[in-house]
């Protein structure tokens, strides 16, 4: 159909079998495993999942409200005790066993843990593989609703959980659990072969999973997403493998469209009125399926490759530090830190955080299912969020060289913020747009002012080079989960045929 000169022909060819040769085998298990990533999601410990598995704050050893609740010291003395001359990131006030403490995010980024009672700072040494044992089965107990019988959770019959400290492992292994290692591996050997991570810096539980999930995961996310542990620990060297296998790939199938068209003839047929030179078998096969599928496997390579923001692009609808402190009016001070927890705590409350929006202090009562904010300091009784002119007063400042176009209480997903895989979005949130050339739109949690997506044309091109191509996560499929699903699984039967019989050629000229 185009004329193409022999010797370039040729170079395709060669690159395309032995491309193909190399990384055949990867795009199909890239096939499989994003199929298996539709339904099971890898393992995390969700903020609702680890508030639930906190005790109550105002709870005593035999979870009588009110009974054991002396508030502690504010949080800037504990602060002080850390003889610290930097300000902490971020403080938040819970129990760890039968003790209240506080935790200090730093810039490091790591975790400080001290005493709320004594001011003493709490280490690795304060938390035993005793206490791990027992975080792991209090967190177990929250989950299935059972009570935590911290001899043996597992029942009389089941042996006891096992614990083995480690530094790093398939499941821990990116960066952002570097500030929490070492961690305890709690096994609780249950019925569903529960495993629980706990941080020897902090004490607390930071991931779980199932027997199931992680066999799965071993066959899903750590094909797709190519997490070798030496080579995942190793972020900038795995992103550089990552790009240059994804775009090999991606050449090797805009090669194989190509060489695909230039095989066939539709005005003048080979001999027998065959549109393919192939007579049968196969190369007839993989000739037909390539012509059918390539355009689908071009686009979803090259949304995959895209994914990885190579050369710096696409890294839209990410949050500068000066667009995350805006909200808040500024880090942490002394003055804020200053406000002590109240003395008057419902039943419920599980962890207090202290916070600023608007560069006024508030301090965050958290449940596992509600939150409630104080204004320290005043006589305006809890609330439970924000309000939308308080919101948007303060937002306007994010593009001073823009006006808000519109400000408005979202209750459910819109086109542009909505469930993404296996996560739903927080609601409701303040919807902010601006009359900006960007578009921009910013999406803010009531519940304590922060900034929890921002939407501008970047994101939106990121959206349709990635989601919609990699995902077909455009309208209406965007809604429309089980047709998503569908299409996917067609899709990727085609891409796993197109590849398996790849597979094929490619042995049958090695025998050769």
């Amino acid at each position: 159909m185009f004329k193409t000169p022999a010797a370039l022909l040729r170079i395709l060819h060669l690159f395309h079998r032995w491309s193909g040769i190399v990384l055949g085998a990867l795009v199909l298990a890239w096939f499989v495993s994003g199929i298996i990533m539709v339904f099971v999601a890898r393992p995390r410990w969700s903020e609702e999942e680890r508030l639930a598995a906190l005790p109550l704050l105002t709870a005593d050893l035999t979870q009588m409200a009110h009974a054991a609740w002396q508030p502690p010291m504010p949080p800037w003395e504990a602060w002080r005790a850390l003889g610290r001359a930097d300000l902490p990131e971020s403080v938040r006030l819970h129990r760890i066993g039968e003790r209240s403490v506080y935790r200090f995010q730093t810039r490091d980024p790591a975790w400080l843990t001290v005493d709320a009672a004594d001011g003493r700072r709490l280490t690795a040494e304060d938390f035993t593989a005793e206490a791990a044992i027992r975080r792991a089965l209090e967190a177990s107990a929250a989950k299935t609703g059972r009570h935590a019988n911290t001899s043996n959770a597992a029942g009389l019959d089941s042996p006891a959980p096992a614990v083995t400290l480690i530094a790093r492992d398939q499941w821990t292994v990116t960066a952002r659990f570097d500030p929490l290692r070492p961690f305890y591996r709690v096994e609780i050997n249950d019925a569903d072969g529960q495993t629980f991570y706990v941080s020897r810096q902090t004490g607390e539980v930071v991931l779980d999973m199932t027997r199931a999930e992680r066999l799965w995961n071993w066959f899903g996310t750590t094909v797709h997403w190519i997490y070798i542990t030496p080579l995942r620990a190793a972020p900038k060297v795995w992103r550089q493998v990552v790009i240059w296998l994804s775009f090999t790939a991606l050449l090797m199938a805009i090669s194989g469209l190509w060489l695909g068209i230039q095989r066939l003839r539709i005005r003048q047929p080979y001999p027998g009125g065959r549109f393919s030179p192939y007579r049968d078998g196969w190369k007839l096969w993989h000739h037909w399926l390539g012509l059918a599928g390539s355009v689908f496997l071009i686009a979803w390579l090259f949304s995959g490759w895209i994914s990885m923001a190579p050369l710096g692009l696409l890294r839209g609808g990410q949050l500068s530090i000066e667009e995350r402190q805006w909200l808040t009016g500024g880090a942490l001070d002394a003055e804020l830190l200053q406000h002590a927890p109240p003395h008057e705590l419902p039943a419920d409350v599980r962890e207090i955080r202290w916070l600023r929006f608007a560069g006024q202090p508030l301090i965050l009562l958290q449940s596992a299912e509600t939150s409630r904010l104080i204004a320290p300091g005043t006589d305006k009784p809890p609330f439970a969020r924000l309000s939308l002119e308080e919101i948007a007063k303060r937002a306007a400042g994010l593009l001073p060289d823009a006006r808000i176009h519109t400000a408005e209480w979202l209750e459910k997903p819109d086109s542009e913020y909505y469930p993404r895989r296996h996560r739903a979005p927080t609601l409701p949130v303040v919807r902010i747009r601006f009359d900006d050339a960007n578009g921009t739109a910013y999406y803010i949690d009531p519940a304590n002012g922060n900034v929890v997506r921002k939407i501008d044309n970047d994101s939106r091109r990121y959206r349709w080079l990635f989601g919609a191509l990699h995902r077909f996560d455009f309208p209406p499929l965007d809604f429309w989960e089980n047709g998503r699903i569908a299409l996917i699984l067609v899709t990727s039967a085609i891409g796993i045929a197109l590849c398996i019989g790849a597979g094929v050629l490619a042995w049958k000229r090695f025998r050769r």
